[in-house]
């Protein structure tokens, strides 16, 4: 276990339901039942019984964040909703993954989840800002209160406002990390 794991995996409790699928075997993860619960604990699992776990919760509706560290997670990565590769050397490519976190940083994963979460936030703020911007211009323009002028000056300034709201948004979600 590396150091702020078990503070980690105590925080991803509280939110999410966290299993260990892994291919070692039960004498290398003594003691991880305190982690992860004995019910959650998975040894000696193939790279297709990995997929196979994930597709099953997927079947069940569910979303799955898939954090692996070896070529063996390959498939697994790949099938998850999302994935997180763990690598010692960050210049190591792994194409079937989302994100590539050093392995030295992976205490840092419930940062990581809380800031995703708070861009996708951000981010349908400014599409539902879009689309409600665009409306009024539309209806506006129909009803023949919009100059052809004034419409093409409208459009850059959405860009701006957009944009705006991204940067001040990001700004303002992330500025304590």
């Amino acid at each position: 276990m590396r150091p702020g794991i078990a503070e980690m995996l105590s925080t991803l409790h509280n939110h999410y339901d966290v299993q260990l699928v892994t291919g070692d075997g039960r004498e290398a993860c003594a003691g991880m039942e305190e982690y992860f619960g004995k019910s959650n604990i998975r040894t000696e699992a193939s790279p297709h019984q990995k997929v196979e776990s994930i597709q099953s919760i997927q079947r069940k509706g569910e979303r799955v964040l898939m954090v692996g560290d070896g070529l063996n997670d390959m498939a697994a990565l790949s099938c998850a909703n999302a994935s997180i590769a763990v690598s010692n050397d960050t210049s190591n490519l792994v194409p079937s993954c989302d994100v590539v976190i050093q392995s030295n940083r992976v205490s840092t994963l419930t940062s990581l989840l809380r800031s995703a979460r708070g861009s996708s936030l951000i981010i349908a703020v400014a599409l539902w800002f879009t689309v409600a911007y665009n409306l009024l211009g539309l209806t506006l323009s129909c009803m023949g209160l919009l100059t052809p002028v004034i419409t093409a000056i409208m459009m850059p300034v959405s860009s701006l406002l957009v944009i705006s709201i991204s940067v001040f948004g990001t700004w303002f979600m992330f500025r304590g990390l």
